[in-house]
C-alpha cells in the first residue's frame, strides 16, 4: 500500500473515531443525564447538562431542520472531497479537515434521525473570557473547532514558508546576479 493510500486511510480513520466517539458520548449523556440535571465532574472546569438544540452553533436557525440537515450533508461532501482530492494541502491542514469531516458527520446523524443534536459538555470558565457566550457543546462540536484550528495554523505556516522561499529566491537571485557580474571580468568602477 502506497503512503498516499495509507495517510487517507488515516484520515478516514480520524473522521470515524470521532463520529464513533461523538455517538456515544451523545448516547451516554441521553442515557444518565436529565434535561435539569448538573453534574460537576471537574468544578468550574467542566460539567455535563443535557441540552437538545434543533439549531447550528450555539442555537441558530433553531427550527429549521430540512435546511441544516441540508447543509451539514453537502458541506460533509466538500470537506471530504477537498479532503481527498485538493493537492495543495499539507498532512495538518488535512488531519483539520478530517476532524471537522466527523465533527460535521456527528452532528448531521443526530439532525437527520430526530432533528435535534445532543449537547452536554460544558466548560464553565469560558464564561469568563471576553466576548464568548456561554453555549453547552458536544465531542463533534470540539472537533470541528479543533480542525478549523488546525486548519488556520496550516494556513498561517503555509504563508510563512512561501515567503520564507520568495524572499529566498529574491536573495538567492540577486546574489547570482552579482556573481555573474564579477565571473565575466567587468566590474562597473
Amino acid at each position: 500500500m502506497s503512503k498516499r493510500a495509507r495517510f487517507a486511510l488515516l484520515l478516514a480513520a480520524i473522521a470515524v473515531a470521532v463520529v464513533a466517539l461523538d455517538q456515544w458520548t451523545k448516547y451516554l449523556a441521553r442515557v444518565h443525564l436529565s434535561a435539569n440535571e448538573v453534574y460537576r465532574f471537574l468544578p468550574g472546569v467542566l460539567e455535563f447538562q443535557l441540552h437538545m438544540n434543533d439549531g447550528a452553533s450555539l442555537g441558530m436557525l433553531g427550527g429549521n431542520r430540512a435546511l441544516l440537515v441540508g447543509v451539514s450533508a453537502v458541506a460533509s461532501i466538500a470537506v471530504a472531497a477537498v479532503m481527498f482530492c485538493y493537492g495543495k494541502l499539507s498532512r495538518g491542514e488535512r488531519i483539520g479537515l478530517a476532524l471537522i469531516l466527523g465533527g460535521a458527520v456527528g452532528n448531521l446523524i443526530d439532525r437527520a434521525a430526530s432533528g435535534l443534536v445532543t449537547d452536554m459538555l460544558y466548560f464553565p470558565w469560558i464564561e469568563k473570557l471576553p466576548l464568548l457566550p456561554s453555549f453547552v457543546c458536544n465531542v463533534a462540536d470540539i472537533a470541528i473547532t479543533f480542525g478549523v484550528a488546525t486548519l488556520i495554523i496550516g494556513f498561517i505556516v503555509d504563508d510563512v514558508r512561501e515567503r520564507r522561499a520568495k524572499k529566498s529566491e529574491a536573495a538567492g537571485d540577486t546574489s547570482n546576479d552579482a556573481s555573474d557580474e564579477s565571473s565575466d571580468g567587468t566590474s562597473d568602477e
